[in-house]
């Protein structure tokens, strides 16, 4: 029961056109690192308009990087107010609302959903200390001891990030420097789940948003689950972990503060859905086997849809559940791309002002992996990500001031199909993606 509301008739179902007989609209929300970027988009696919609200990072000493969820609340509902008035449109033609929201990016809330601590983002590296020490020890390769590493590996596909990145870090950041959070906390949330709480009051998480707590079996695509031996392993508690559906599964209905916020209709269907690494290959089409796409936002990353999990240790290339039944997607990710051109920005408004040294805390925060490094702010050089020191081919930057490559490591053992050319590409348009001279320049360095 949601506010009075059964789940039955939350999760009714809905014709594909209003009373009026045009198409009826989804609300989608994309959380991004930046903000909050809405749009009402008809069932049949079509942009009807969009809206844009900024959300701020906190970044602290010791590589933290917070966000607060309830000004991700603020933003969302204050966005779809004014992205139903800029569109002329009434909240009961909303038929669904859909979000996706960043990967490994971590909620501790309490038994009432409320957030106990700020957000710790996927730039938030604090936990990485408890994440070498559960993961190290001899023998060790590159930080991992090999029998804990085998072991990840042939569970998850995969192993937590030594960065402390992932929302494994995360949560093991919480339990040893922050007990008070960790152990009033009901559940450890990805950002998506978190909001989708608010929408619904209704708890659960999507299996493919569970990856990078890297306590999951994800053997049997069709058949996703938690695993107690890693939880316990890592000494994380599995009833604090949300149920998993499936992506495309409704969740529940808006509640009436969620509906009053937002201005829709109550009861109106949330859709589970999915991170953004998974949402953004199935919006740039890369559907099928193989289809492939460039994503180039905050962050940055090359990806594919396969139809098998394998794992490259050597180039920290895996494949991780997406929203796709039975399939998985195969990536590697620089995590500062337009991200660079905020910096550069803020050097330059510094610069302007005539003040000296570095303008406050580095919002460029490394990449996690192929080899995690931190980033380094220098009056020459803003920014410089480095990548693996072999077997690569260099993307060059979107900006000529602030140098980074991107690891596209030559992998020979994993099957091939003949790739696209640029003109051919299938571009996934993130924020920074939007600019065509960004797009030509990674496509010149590239192909």
């Amino acid at each position: 029961m949601v506010d009075g509301l059964s789940r039955a008739e939350s999760r009714g179902r809905f014709s594909m056109t209003n009373r009026q007989g045009g198409d009826k609209l989804i609300l989608a929300v994309d959380h991004g690192t930046s903000g909050m970027k809405l749009a009402l988009v008809t069932v049949c696919g079509r942009v009807k308009e969009t809206r844009f609200e900024p959300v701020e990072t906190r970044h602290l000493p010791d590589g933290g990087a917070e966000q607060d969820p309830e000004h991700w609340w603020s933003a969302l509902c204050r966005g779809s107010q004014a992205l139903l008035a800029k569109a002329h449109c009434r909240g009961s033609e909303v038929a669904a609302v859909a979000v996706t929201s960043m990967f490994s990016s971590t909620v501790a809330v309490d038994r009432e959903g409320k957030a106990l601590a700020n957000c710790l983002t996927w730039m938030d590296s604090r936990g990485g200390p408890h994440v070498r020490r559960l993961m190290g020890g001899f023998p060790e390769v590159k930080g991992y001891n090999v029998q804990k590493a085998a072991r990840w590996i042939r569970v998850t596909g995969g192993g937590p990030s030594l960065s402390g990145k992932d929302d494994i870090g995360h949560v093991l950041y919480w339990k040893h420097e922050m007990p008070e959070v960790y152990g009033k906390a009901a559940w450890f949330l990805p950002s998506k789940d978190y909001l989708n709480l608010r929408l619904t009051g209704e708890v659960g998480t999507s299996q493919d948003s569970m990856t990078l707590f890297w306590v999951c079996d994800t053997r049997d695509p069709y058949d996703i689950r938690y695993d107690a031996g890693l939880a316990e392993a890592a000494g994380i508690d599995l009833s604090r972990l949300p149920p998993m559906h499936r992506s495309a599964q409704v969740l529940g209905g808006l509640t009436s503060s969620a509906s009053s916020g937002l201005g829709l209709r109550k009861g109106t269907p949330v859709v589970v859905g999915s991170p953004d690494h998974q949402t953004a290959a199935i919006g740039a089409g890369s559907v099928l086997d193989f289809d492939g796409h460039l994503y180039l936002g905050t962050s940055s990353w090359v990806q594919c849809t396969v139809p098998f999990r394998r794992t490259d240790v050597l180039h920290s290339i895996a494949s991780i559940p997406t929203a796709i039944p039975g399939r998985y997607t195969c990536a590697n990710e620089q995590d500062m791309a337009g991200g660079c051109l905020e910096a550069v920005a803020r050097l330059v408004v510094h610069a302007n002002a005539g003040r000296s040294g570095a303008p406050g805390p580095d919002g460029g925060c490394g990449e996690q992996g192929p080899e995690t490094e931190p980033v380094r702010n220098t009056r020459s050089g803003p920014l410089q990500l480095i990548g693996a020191r072999a077997g690569t081919r260099r993307l060059r930057s979107p900006s000529a001031s602030a140098p980074s490559r991107i690891s596209m490591p030559d992998s020979s053992g994993w099957p091939r199909k003949p790739g696209p050319g640029p003109e051919e590409c299938c571009l996934h348009r993130g924020s920074t993606a939007r600019g065509r001279r960004w797009t030509t320049r990674v496509f010149e360095g590239h192909w």
